[in-house]
């Protein structure tokens, strides 16, 4: 179970505890001091339950459609993003929400627009991250020495 469908769960075993308080005739601002909710809560949780009872304060569930994408489709997006855009035909290294978009498009057929993938990705744990830029001439042995020779002097000139 996630954590949106414990925190659902929780928030509806509360309303189902005023239930039973309103049943016992206790007052809305002695429940919402006990259930430690805001009164307007529980004003609007008494005005459903005592239209539809007990049901109307029961979880609707997951809000929104169900997922196209199976748990396997989502396994296999995953794995292919710890591998470069262009093992898959891209002209760049670097993956973008676009890129990712159409390789959700190759691997399973089912289109998202880039703009969702963003919650998407976040959903899955992925982050938005800038790639270090490093020159491919960088030559190690010459940085370090900079820092430790040549920076020192430089620092030790500008205090006088």
């Amino acid at each position: 179970m996630g954590y949106n469908e414990e925190k659902r769960e929780k928030l509806e075993q509360r309303r189902l505890k005023a239930a039973k308080l309103f049943e016992k005739g206790v007052t809305l601002a002695d429940i919402a001091h006990k259930l430690k909710v805001d009164p307007s809560n529980v004003s609007r949780w008494y005005a459903k339950w005592k239209k539809h009872g007990i049901a109307g304060l029961k979880s609707k569930g997951k809000p929104g459609p169900e997922s196209k994408l199976t748990p396997t489709d989502i396994n296999n997006i995953q794995k292919s993003l710890l591998k470069s855009p262009t093992e898959f035909g891209f002209q760049t290294e670097f993956w973008t929400l676009p890129l990712i978009s159409e390789l959700i498009k190759k691997l399973t057929g089912i289109k998202y627009h880039p703009g969702y993938l963003w919650w998407f990705m976040t959903r899955l744990g992925w982050t938005c991250k800038k790639p270090e830029i490093v020159s491919k001439n960088r030559d190690e042995k010459k940085v370090q020495y900079w820092i430790k020779k040549t920076w020192p002097r430089i620092k030790k000139k500008t205090k006088n």
